[in-house]
């Protein structure tokens, strides 16, 4: 039986289901040991609807087989084949977020998560013991976009399209303004219906503006009160593109057209890690010092992009067709502060000359970035658009000790790919995707003989 309950703590309704295993189920369940008991697991869906799973010896029920419950149950609306692609179990927090691969044991990383965060994160001893992550079913990283653009079944669409508006909304998808209130626009008609002049006043969406933009296109209230031109406004933006809405679009329609633009976004379907970047050297740095600047690393099928969050900016955006990168491990593995790094070698053209770039990433998540990167070249190498190629020179001097050649782990893939170039047959819709925001970062810059010419760093 499956049932809506009250909206939780979390704004989440959610969705009991007493799942019952088939036998065979239960005998596999219940074939590794007789001293597990029942459990009952929480999934959340973007939608916030919460699933809740008893399961007999659910510490011992893999993420597929979890996937697998949810999927067969009707009142969740994803019974397609295609869903099984699409989406995944994530355990995430604010602290850290990970895709579960199909044998992965959800029970035993919820037992292991202060581990992972004292190894993945750079949080505090309060913190690693109060974090609690939130088991969810999120679209799969390694989804080919090109795939989901096909697709028609709602009930997916409609999942997608809560994931994409999460996105959009913490800003980690930057944007435009303009198209910031294009797409508040349409979510105001997904969530409020056809326009109404009585009820959608300007008055209206000024109380409720926060829940249709990122934070830093909402306006603190005094400055509110001091603008005396109200038509300025972010409410004013969404209001005056939310009328114009034809009466006769339905939900889905703006969820198709919500997700267009999405898709089109370089940085749509990234796993985000975090990290930081050494800030340029200026003349007051070098007399007072300066901080390293965190940043927000979104990786996905296409390539590697840096995002400023606070500014709300992309920094650097790289296919991979245009880097190269090499993992190193910390030369001081005892010391908290000494991150490992990932490297990013790529090249521009500066005056009539092409030189390369390099750019440090410091974060105790680069054995993560380093393995998805990894997993989506091979991915490419093994299609028929992709060739390998040696003509990319070693221009970063590293010592060989300090490369992590793979260490494993039982949780995560910790593997590594050296510094080596895969380079795509060009086509003429290849496009570069090289942010115009280099003068920000700390780059290395190497000549056409791998001799260091120029650095922005320390």
């Amino acid at each position: 039986m499956a049932k809506y309950s009250d909206a939780n703590e979390f704004g989440m309704k959610k969705l009991d289901i007493r799942l019952k295993p088939t036998f065979k189920e239960r005998l596999h369940f219940a074939g590794t040991s007789a001293e597990y008991s029942s459990l009952e697991i929480c999934v959340y869906l973007k939608n916030k609807v919460g699933v809740t799973l008893e399961l007999e010896n659910g510490q011992i029920a893999t993420a597929d087989e979890l996937v697998h419950l949810i999927f067969n149950e009707s009142e969740v609306g994803l019974t397609s084949s295609e869903a099984h692609k699409i989406f995944s179990l994530w355990f995430s927090s604010s602290l850290l977020e990970v895709q579960l691969k199909p044998f992965h044991l959800p029970y035993k990383i919820l037992q292991q998560w202060p581990q992972l965060l004292q190894k993945y994160t750079t949080c505090d001893k309060s913190d690693l013991e109060l974090d609690e992550p939130i088991l969810s079913l999120q679209r799969n990283v390694f989804y080919s976009i090109k795939e989901e653009e096909k697709l028609d079944d709602c009930n997916i669409l409609n999942l997608l399209y809560e994931e994409a508006k999460c996105n959009i909304l913490e800003a980690r998808y930057p944007c435009e303004e303009g198209d910031y209130y294009k797409l508040a626009s349409l979510q105001a008609g997904i969530e409020l219906g056809p326009f109404n002049p009585n009820l959608h006043t300007l008055s209206f969406f000024r109380s409720k503006v926060n829940g249709f933009l990122p934070h830093h296109l909402c306006k603190p209230r005094w400055l509110l009160k001091l603008n005396f031109n109200a038509k300025s406004g972010p409410d004013s933006h969404i209001l005056e593109q939310y009328c114009n809405i034809p009466l006769s679009t339905t939900a889905d329609q703006l969820k198709k057209k919500y997700l267009h633009f999405c898709w089109a976004l370089p940085y749509y379907g990234s796993a985000f890690f975090h990290g930081q970047i050494e800030k340029p050297k200026t003349m007051l740095s070098n007399i007072f010092g300066t901080q390293d600047k965190e940043v927000l690393i979104a990786i996905n099928s296409e390539g590697i992009y840096i995002i400023n969050e606070d500014e709300n900016t992309l920094l650097l955006g790289l296919k991979y067709h245009e880097f190269s990168w090499a993992f190193i491990k910390s030369s001081q593995p005892c010391n908290p502060d000494c991150f490992p790094s990932l490297y990013i070698q790529f090249q521009v053209q500066e005056a009539e000359a092409k030189v390369w770039k390099m750019l440090q990433l410091f974060s105790k998540q680069a054995i993560m970035m380093n393995a998805i990167i990894s997993s989506f070249v091979e991915d490419l190498k093994a299609s028929n658009n992709w060739e390998n190629t040696s003509e990319m020179r070693q221009n970063i001097s590293l010592d060989v000790d300090e490369v992590d050649i793979g260490t494993g782990s039982d949780l995560l893939s910790d593997t590594l790919v050296p510094l080596t170039k895969t380079v795509a047959k060009r086509s003429n819709s290849s496009a570069s995707c090289i942010s115009n925001k280099l003068y920000r970062l700390s780059l290395t810059t190497f000549n056409e003989d791998g001799d260091c010419i120029s650095s922005t760093g320390s």
